[in-house]
């Protein structure tokens, strides 16, 4: 009864006793342990790497959507070269009946100049009203009420963080904007000028805004670029961030078509995916690559599961025939290599897999860890764009990776399984 039952006690008892190598079989020993190694290191850094890119495209987008929104309409740039939304508070009105539409926020946006006593910066500057600021995500919670009371009098001005400590200025200090729009004079154009005190200091997390943008009051703004009352862009939340997706664009149920009907013919609109698609495709080919480099890893410990089985099959060829003699069939030796060939892959995978687990969940430490101790910091903000590194796993696709570390060890064994199975008992004895 015991042969018809598949993978026998008997068989699990066996290829047990083959994996524990004596002392004079240390060879095959370390050879299974550099198998396992090598298909755990693969799994964890198969692992690691993914959620990695996981985590920072996930961040990139979050951020992203939080400080710009889903959808931005602009203006084509007139004849004195500066895109204005004229009427902009009547489009806002038609954007907000939209079903599908939850924020629509107005802002003027302009190029300027920040000078403190320690630098001179180019700045973008925002113009927002504070319902605007209060809607932001990635604003809403680090500005205070006292911020935006000076900000809305038209006399504070909020800066990122990395602008601040560039400038040298705290809260409560002052600097200067100048705009290189200026006043035509019979002189020539004079740049405006104004002194604010920094009323708040906010952090997105991404270098690219934190040492770039500084916000004004939405009418101190217009005052301050000349901009006579008419916004440059119109930020609008949807419900649901995919619905940017339209299958056919010029069909009534797409948003984009609804959004650009109510802007009439000087607007235009620029959704997340246009606004990030450089980036996500270089994350997509990166990671695919990455991951293709990275599972050959988990194919060369696979090729030391072959070296390994097919030494212990040469070394327990004696075994095998006595096996054979006493009745066992090829398909219970062929299962007995088998067994010890793709555990030698489930071992791996499963280390691989916590050590996958755990560092991903504590890279933050690692990283500060290996910053303090090399002084060097390898996910440096000013070329990932994000001051944190981050990590995301998906449990699908890790799963999918040990899979395809223990299906890849299974199929390593079937050559050196196969061949133990035929083994002739008459030719392995004939000399003994």
């Amino acid at each position: 009864m015991a042969e018809t039952r598949p993978f026998a006690a008997f068989e699990w008892g066996l290829a047990w006793r083959y994996l524990r190598a004596r002392r004079q079989e240390g060879f095959l020993s370390l050879i299974a342990g550099f198998s396992i190694l090598g298909i755990s290191l693969g799994v964890a850094t198969l692992i690691i790497v993914l959620a990695v890119w996981n985590g920072f495209e996930r961040e990139f987008l979050d951020r992203v959507l939080g400080f710009n929104g889903h959808v931005v309409m602009r203006a084509y740039e007139g004849a004195d070269g500066r895109g204005l939304i004229f009427g902009h508070g009547e489009i806002v009105a038609k954007v907000l009946n939209d079903r599908d539409v939850t924020a629509a926020i107005p802002y003027t946006e302009g190029a300027a100049i920040a000078q403190s006593r320690r630098a001179s910066l180019g700045i973008l500057v925002r113009g927002l009203d504070t319902d605007g600021l209060r809607n932001n995500k990635l604003l809403s919670e680090q500005i205070d009420e006292t911020a935006l009371e000076s900000l809305s009098a038209g006399k504070g001005v909020i800066l990122g963080r990395r602008l601040a400590e560039t400038a040298g200025v705290g809260v409560g200090d002052l600097i200067k904007l100048v705009s290189p729009e200026g006043d035509r004079t019979p002189f020539g154009i004079i740049p405006r000028t104004k002194d604010y005190t920094v009323s708040g200091i906010f952090e997105a997390g991404m270098f690219t805004i934190d040492n770039t943008f500084a916000f004004l009051d939405f009418d101190e703004a217009q005052l301050f670029f000349g901009y006579g009352g008419n916004a440059t862009s119109i930020e609008i939340m949807l419900a649901d961030p995919n619905d940017v997706e339209c299958p056919d664009p010029q069909a009534q149920s797409c948003v984009l078509r609804r959004l650009l009907m109510a802007g009439n013919d000087q607007v235009y609109l620029r959704d997340w995916r246009h606004s990030s698609e450089g980036f996500l495709n270089f994350v997509k080919e990166q990671r695919n690559v990455v991951a293709l480099v990275l599972g050959l890893i988990v194919l060369v410990a696979a090729l030391n599961i072959i070296s390994s089985l097919t030494i212990l099959v040469k070394d327990k060829v004696e075994d095998i025939a006595v096996l054979r003699t006493m009745g066992t069939s090829r398909g219970s030796v062929m299962r007995v290599f088998l067994i010890s060939g793709t555990s030698i892959g489930v071992v791996g995978a499963l280390l691989g897999l916590l050590l996958g687990v755990g560092v991903t969940s504590n890279i933050e430490t690692l990283r500060a860890v290996i910053t303090s101790l090399t002084g060097a910091d390898p996910f440096s903000p000013e070329i990932y764009f994000i001051d944190k590194l981050p990590a995301r796993l998906d449990p699908w696709e890790t799963g999918l990776v040990v899979s395809f570390a223990i299906l890849v060890s299974f199929v390593a064994t079937l050559l050196p399984s196969r061949r133990a199975a035929r083994t002739d008992p008459v030719e392995a004895l004939r000399y003994e």
